[in-house]
């Protein structure tokens, strides 16, 4: 059987596509579609979604809110350890205004789920910060969801959990 036009299967993910997936933004991997069996589109679709993660994490470690920026979705919301909500804006205006700083940041243990255009990632944070000057550092168990748009992945939402120390509740 020959090839199909690309054009003719809907976009998404795991639809058969040709070229470089790459946006505007840089983000995503190039990637062909056409030929691959389903194994290898999860397959390249959770590698894409473990690399937004680093790069979530290099730029979290950075302060760098100009990468963060172009890494979340622009309806992007955060639930902090304390069950409080940010939005993008609240979200970058903390590491903008220096109010959050990080002196080591690591993302690790990483599960990837990909349910077509969107994922779920789960892994564990550990961060020696403070926060207008007062200690944050901790382990936290990460929730991030994420999303293709535009051809590439994004961060839409993130929650976070403190991991109590043993013999703390």
């Amino acid at each position: 059987m020959g090839a199909k036009d690309p054009s003719a299967f809907p976009a998404g993910p795991l639809s058969a596509r040709t070229g470089d997936s790459r946006d505007a933004r840089g983000l995503g991997a190039p990637i062909t579609w056409v030929g691959m069996t389903e194994h290898h589109q999860q397959t390249d679709a959770k590698e894409q979604v473990r690399q937004l993660g680093q790069r979530w994490a290099d730029a979290e470690a950075l302060g760098d809110t100009a990468a963060l920026g172009r890494l979340l979705t622009d309806d992007f919301v955060l639930v902090g350890p304390l069950g409080f909500m940010l939005d993008k804006q609240q979200y970058l205006g903390s590491r903008l205004s220096g109010d959050l700083r990080h002196e080591s940041f690591a993302w690790e243990d990483l599960a990837v789920r990909v349910y077509g255009d969107a994922a779920v990632i789960v892994g564990s944070q550990t961060q020696r910060s403070t926060y207008q000057g007062r200690d944050a550092s901790g382990r936290f168990r990460v929730t991030q969801v994420a999303v293709e748009q535009g051809g590439g992945w994004v961060i839409a939402g993130i929650h976070l959990s403190p991991i109590a120390q043993p013999g703390r509740p």
